[in-house]
C-alpha cells in the first residue's frame, strides 16, 4: 500500500489551525529584556513566529504519525494475528479435564457462561505469563524531539540572537538539540516493524499482550466451538498517537515548559512511563455474544477487582464503563480511537460506539456536521486505509444498531454556555444571526432547563443550512414546486429608505432540486429569442445545466488553447460566410467591497464550431512557426553571402 498517496488525499488537513493555539505572546514565549522598549516588541513577535512554527510543525507531524500508524496497525492484525486462527488446537493436552468438563456440559444461561469463563481466566492468569508489552502507539516525544531538531538547527542563529540577554535560555535550548535522538522518519521501518503471534498453545512463558490474549481467545473459542447460542468475537483496539493530546498541550504549554515534558535532559524532569501498566493495557479483549441479546466483555488482561475484566451489557446498550480504563494509565496518549470487532468467519465489524463517548467520526452516515473539525478530517483518511486493508473483507457497520448506540452514548452538557462551540450538540434559537443561516430539523434529542425557559437540544448534524431561491440558483438547484419556506427573513435594503423592510423566503437544501437542463436549440439565434431585453443566459452549473451540443469558453481565453473571444473575431474576418456565432452566458457572481456584485461571464459556443476554432488555431501556428523557418534560413543565406566578401 502506498501510504504517500493516500496521505496526498487528505482533505484540507492545513483547517486544524482553527484549534486555538496561538495564545497571547508573552503566554508561549520566552520572557527577555531588551535595551529599547520597540526593540523588544519587534523581537518578541519574531520569536512568537519561531514559537509557533515548531508547534504547527509538531502537530503535523503528529496527525501524520497517527495515520499511518493506524493503517499499519490494521495490517499487522490482519496478516500477522488472523491469518492462522483456524489452526487444530488440541485442548486435551493443555487444558485440565476438569475444565474441559464443565464446557462441554450443556450450558442453559448466561450467568453459567460467565462463572465458566471467569474459572477459566483464574487458570490461565496462573499458568501464562505476559513479559513484554507487545504493540503500543509511537511516542510522541520521538515527534517532539525530531521536529525540535529540524527546527532548532535552521533558526538557530536567530534564537541566539534572541536571547542576548538570557543566555541561559538559548544555553538550555541548545543542550536540548545535543541530547535528543536521531530524527524520526515516516518510513514502513518505524511503523511496520511488528513482531509475529506465536500461536503455540504449550508455550505459556515470554508472551506478549497481544500473544496472552489471542492464546486465551482460541481456547475459549475451542472450548464453545459446540455452543451454538455463544459467539466469541475478538476486539482490537487499534494503538495510534493521540492527536488531541498533543494539540492541547501546544496550547497550554510555553516553548521551555513543551521541552521539558519528558525531556532527555537530566537536568529536566524526566517522567518514565510505567511497564507494568503497559502491560495490561487493553489493546484486545473478547465479546460473548449470547443468542443475539446479550454482551460479556471479558479482558483476560484483567486487574482490580472482577468488574474490571468482565461486563454484562445488551445488544444496544454503550459500554459506558470502558472509558475509565483509560484513566488508569499513568501516560496521556492511550486513548482509544477505532476498535473493531473480528468473528469466527472474519466479518470485521466497527464497535467504536459501544465503547468511546461522544463519537465524531466513523459513523457512515456521520451523526455530526465536523467538517471543519480536525477529528473529522483526520478520520475520513484513516478509514478509507482501513477499507483498502479489510477489501478481502465483509465490512458490516448495520448489523448492530451502531448509530443507536451512539444516540444513546452522548453526554449531553448541563450547562448553556457549553453548546456555544460544542461539536456535537446545538440548541434552538443559539443565535440570532445564525438563526437566518442555519435551523434545526427534525425531533428534539433533549431538553434543557435554564433560568425557567426550556431549550430544545439538537444534534449539531440536524443543522439545515437556510438559502433563498437565487442563493439556491446561483448553486445549480430549483426549489422545488409548492415548498412551503422553512422561515423567513426580514431586512432593510442599503438602496431604499431606512423604514422600508423587505421579507424574503429561506430553503433547506432537501427542499430543492438540481436544475434542469436548459433545452438543446439548433442555434444560439433561439436562445437570444427567449430573452428579453439585455436578459442573459445564466448556467451556473455547466455539467447539469449546459445544453448538451455546446460548450464554454472562459471569456479571457483558455490558457492551453488560447481560444478567445479575439481568435472568433479573427477567424469571423477570414471566414465571412461560415462565421462562429457565440453568446454571452452569466455562470457566477463576484461580491466586491461596498455591494458591489460583478457577474462572471463565459462564451457559450456549439461543439463544432469550437473544434473548426481549434483546427484554425492550430493552422494559425503551423504557419507562425514556416514564417519563422523561412525567415531563419533567409538569414542563413544572407550570412554566407556576406561573410566571404568580409573575409576578403
Amino acid at each position: 500500500m502506498d501510504i504517500n498517496n493516500e496521505l496526498s488525499d487528505v482533505d484540507d488537513f492545513d483547517e486544524w489551525e482553527d484549534v486555538q493555539l496561538d495564545l497571547d505572546d508573552y503566554q508561549y514565549n520566552i520572557e527577555f529584556s531588551a535595551e529599547s522598549k520597540k526593540d523588544s516588541i519587534n523581537k518578541s513577535l519574531e520569536l512568537a513566529k519561531l514559537t509557533k512554527q515548531y508547534k504547527l510543525a509538531y502537530v503535523q507531524q503528529s496527525i501524520k504519525v497517527h495515520k499511518i500508524q493506524a493503517a499499519f496497525s490494521v495490517i499487522y492484525l490482519k496478516k500477522l494475528i488472523l491469518s492462522n486462527c483456524y489452526k487444530n488446537i488440541k485442548i486435551k493436552k493443555i487444558l485440565p479435564s476438569l475444565i474441559r468438563k464443565k464446557f462441554s456440559n450443556k450450558i442453559y444461561n448466561f450467568d453459567k457462561l460467565k462463572t465458566l469463563t471467569k474459572g477459566l481466566i483464574y487458570w490461565f492468569e496462573k499458568n501464562y505469563q505476559i513479559d513484554t508489552p507487545g504493540q503500543r502507539p509511537i511516542d510522541k516525544n520521538l515527534i517532539k524531539d525530531s521536529v525540535f531538531k529540524s527546527w532548532f538547527k535552521e533558526h538557530e542563529n536567530n534564537l541566539k540572537e534572541f536571547h542576548k540577554e538570557k543566555k541561559q535560555t538559548f544555553k538550555t535550548l541548545k543542550n536540548y538539540y545535543k541530547l535528543v535522538s536521531p530524527e524520526f522518519k515516516l518510513d514502513e521501518k518505524t511503523f511496520g516493524n511488528f513482531p509475529k503471534i506465536k500461536q503455540d498453545l504449550k508455550d505459556t512463558k515470554n508472551n506478549t499482550k497481544e500473544e496472552y490474549v489471542f492464546k486465551f481467545y482460541l481456547l475459549l473459542k475451542e472450548l464453545l466451538s459446540n455452543n451454538d447460542q455463544v459467539t466469541v468475537k475478538l476486539i482490537y483496539s487499534v494503538p495510534c498517537l493521540d492527536f488531541n493530546g498533543v494539540i492541547n498541550s501546544c496550547a497550554t504549554k510555553n516553548l521551555l515548559g513543551l521541552l521539558k515534558q519528558n525531556s532527555l535532559d537530566e537536568t529536566l524532569p524526566n517522567i518514565q512511563r510505567s511497564l507494568d501498566y503497559d502491560l495490561y493495557f487493553p489493546y484486545m479483549w473478547l465479546e460473548l455474544h449470547w443468542k443475539d441479546e446479550q454482551i460479556c466483555y471479558l479482558n483476560p488482561l484483567k486487574f482490580g477487582d472482577l468488574t474490571d475484566f468482565i461486563y454484562q451489557l445488551k445488544q444496544d446498550e454503550p459500554f459506558k464503563k470502558f472509558i475509565q480504563f483509560d484513566k488508569v494509565t499513568p501516560f496521556d496518549f492511550e486513548c482509544p480511537y477505532y476498535i473493531f470487532s473480528i468473528d469466527d468467519d472474519l466479518n470485521v465489524v466497527n464497535v467504536s460506539p459501544r465503547y468511546i463517548p461522544n463519537l465524531q467520526y466513523s459513523i457512515k452516515p456521520c451523526l455530526i456536521n465536523l467538517k471543519n473539525e480536525i477529528s473529522w478530517n483526520i478520520s475520513k483518511t484513516v478509514w478509507k486505509l482501513f477499507e483498502n486493508v479489510f477489501s478481502d473483507f465483509y465490512v458490516d457497520t448495520k448489523s448492530e444498531n451502531l448509530i443507536e448506540i451512539v444516540k444513546s452514548h452522548m453526554l449531553i452538557p448541563q450547562q448553556l454556555k457549553m453548546y456555544k462551540r460544542h461539536p456535537n450538540f446545538v440548541i434552538d434559537n443559539f443565535s440570532c444571526y445564525r438563526t437566518f443561516l442555519e435551523i434545526p430539523v427534525g425531533n428534539p434529542i433533549s431538553k434543557l432547563l435554564h433560568n425557567k425557559t426550556i431549550h430544545n437540544v439538537y444534534f449539531r448534524s440536524q443543522l439545515k443550512r437556510l438559502r433563498t431561491k437565487a442563493h439556491w440558483q446561483v448553486l445549480g438547484r430549483d426549489v422545488i414546486k409548492y415548498e412551503k419556506p422553512r422561515i423567513y427573513k426580514t431586512y432593510r435594503s442599503s438602496k431604499d429608505s431606512y423604514h422600508s423592510k423587505s421579507t424574503v423566503p429561506l430553503f433547506t437544501f432537501d427542499q430543492t432540486i438540481l436544475t434542469p437542463r436548459i433545452k438543446n436549440f439548433p442555434n444560439l439565434k433561439d436562445y437570444r429569442k427567449i430573452l428579453k431585453g439585455n436578459e442573459m443566459l445564466k448556467i451556473f452549473n455547466e455539467s447539469t445545466m449546459l445544453p448538451e451540443s455546446y460548450r464554454l469558453l472562459e471569456n479571457n481565453g483558455e490558457k492551453k488553447t488560447h481560444i478567445n473571444r479575439n481568435l472568433i473575431s479573427q477567424f469571423n474576418k477570414r471566414n465571412f460566410k461560415n462565421r462562429i456565432d457565440y453568446l454571452e452566458v452569466i455562470t457566477g457572481f463576484k461580491f466586491l467591497p461596498k455591494y458591489q456584485v460583478k457577474p462572471i461571464t463565459k462564451l457559450m459556443i456549439s461543439k463544432k464550431d469550437y473544434e473548426n476554432l481549434i483546427c484554425y488555431y492550430h493552422n494559425i501556428k503551423e504557419k507562425e512557426q514556416l514564417s519563422n523557418w523561412n525567415e531563419l534560413l533567409l538569414r542563413l543565406d544572407i550570412k554566407e553571402r556576406i561573410d566571404p566578401k568580409i573575409n576578403i
